[in-house]
């Protein structure tokens, strides 16, 4: 089921969105290397080491995107989850 900002987009946008919903599973190569990256990530998650946790995921990005040939990526991490309060 489309999100309510489906109704605004243009048809070409409709057909990218239905096109992008069908994709059920994205192959990963080299998934097994990765594997020791995110769970670095996961330890600095439970750790609650906001400098970890950047590192960690920052690594993790970096192979993700390697192994997937798509431009580089950058995470933020912050300390807080932001509020939606705006």
């Amino acid at each position: 089921m489309p999100f309510a900002y489906y109704r605004r987009l243009t048809r070409a946008q409709q057909r990218v969105y239905q096109q992008s919903d069908r994709v059920g599973a994205i192959r990963l190569p080299g998934a097994r290397e990765l594997r020791p990256l995110a769970e670095a990530l996961a330890a600095a998650l439970e750790a609650g080491d906001r400098a970890a946790v950047q590192s960690a995921a920052d690594r993790l990005l970096a192979g993700l995107t390697a192994a997937l040939r798509v431009s580089p990526l950058r995470t933020q991490v912050l300390a807080v989850r932001p509020s939606r309060s705006w």
